[in-house]
């Protein structure tokens, strides 16, 4: 994955809370970083690998794993979470007292990902929210090393589920190749026939992990790109639906109305 903006770690008591917001950008850390999501889905494109993020799952996010952050999903589901960053110091000293910890964290290509039962997860973000609201200072300290301690007891009493390897790798490498603009303007059955598997077997998958049809799946890409595009304003609207793979620009804009809830026109104003 091609990085483009390296994050240095300024405070290490830094937490942050966010509703709908997606890092598009493929960028990596030089610190350790928790993300735990409260409500919603999202697809965490990492180390050219994917994995499809939902409420509950607390994901641990290492130095130089380079990653971004995509929609997935229904667009009127609100997407939830908070993330709390870690110095490599801090972890190393963790990892002191614990090799399997150690293991657990760093020794797979994915970030190990964890998935809180109802009563952890209410628990710990409330302790989130609890020192989101608080001023920096001793008592916000202690309880931002609760917290870690918090995360870091779950990642090694759960391990690596099997969530995070489930998908296979040459469906991955699939996901990652569709994902390319240039792809777009294929029509559907060409698009499909990159996967070389059967059509059924392929939507089987699809609905597998990613819980969409791969129509459903292209068309998200589709509309998400055509967004950059009438943000970016250099194409016409009419250019923008052709660029992406629209054919009729009723239905482009549509779909468009459907995942995003203001018209191309409209959003190219503002």
């Amino acid at each position: 994955m091609n990085i483009t903006k390296h994050l240095r770690l300024e405070d290490p008591y830094v937490i942050g809370y966010d509703i709908n917001f997606f890092i598009r950008e493929c960028h990596d850390h030089d610190f350790y970083e928790f993300m735990l999501i409260l409500s919603g889905n999202s697809m965490h494109c990492v180390n050219d690998g994917v994995q499809i993020l939902k409420a509950g799952d607390l994901v641990c996010i290492r130095p130089e794993d380079a990653h971004f952050i995509s929609p997935y999903g229904s667009s009127s589901e609100k997407y939830e979470f908070f993330n709390i960053h870690i110095s490599r110091k801090h972890m190393e000293t963790q990892f002191s007292y614990s090799d399997e910890l150690r293991t657990v964290i760093n020794d797979s290509k994915l970030p190990p990902v964890v998935n809180l039962p109802t009563n952890d997860l209410t628990y710990i973000s409330k302790k989130l929210k609890q020192m989101n609201s608080m001023l920096f200072g001793d008592t916000r300290t202690f309880l931002y090393y609760s917290i870690l301690k918090d995360m870091l007891w779950h990642m090694l009493a759960v391990g690596v589920p099997g969530a995070a390897k489930q998908m296979p790798e040459w469906f991955e490498d699939y996901l990652m190749k569709i994902s390319k603009s240039d792809v777009f303007i294929l029509d559907y059955k060409e698009i499909a026939s990159m996967a070389n598997v059967s059509e059924s077997y392929l939507w089987k998958l699809f609905k597998k992990y990613i819980n969409m049809t791969p129509t459903e799946y292209i068309n998200s890409l589709r509309l998400e790109y055509a967004y950059e595009c009438i943000i970016s304003g250099k194409y016409a609207l009419g250019d923008v639906a052709t660029r992406v793979g629209f054919n009729s620009y009723s239905y482009f804009y549509r779909k468009f109305m459907d995942k995003y809830g203001i018209s191309p026109k409209s959003l190219r104003e503002k």
